[in-house]
């Protein structure tokens, strides 16, 4: 923190929430979903794998980083 008045306090850093991609992959997250719902995925890793293309980054991100993105997002939401 630092003081950017007398009383006032400013986090350091870049703002909360800027720079995710979690509204990004919000459709990519439910095609996965209905992937391994559907059985044309066996997994999540595996749905990970087949939407990962379509699903780019910003940055250039490899596309095993954005599978890793995918997956690690649809555990957190659909626990299996």
């Amino acid at each position: 923190m630092v003081r950017k008045g007398f009383w006032e306090l400013k986090r350091i850093g870049r703002p909360r929430g800027s720079g995710s991609y979690e509204s990004q992959d919000e459709p990519h997250i439910q095609k996965m979903r209905a992937l391994v719902l559907s059985g044309e995925a066996t997994s999540a890793h595996d749905a990970a794998r087949i939407v990962a293309p379509e699903a780019k980054g910003k940055r250039g991100a490899s596309e095993e980083s954005i599978k890793r993105r995918l997956h690690r997002r649809y555990l957190k939401r659909f626990p299996e």
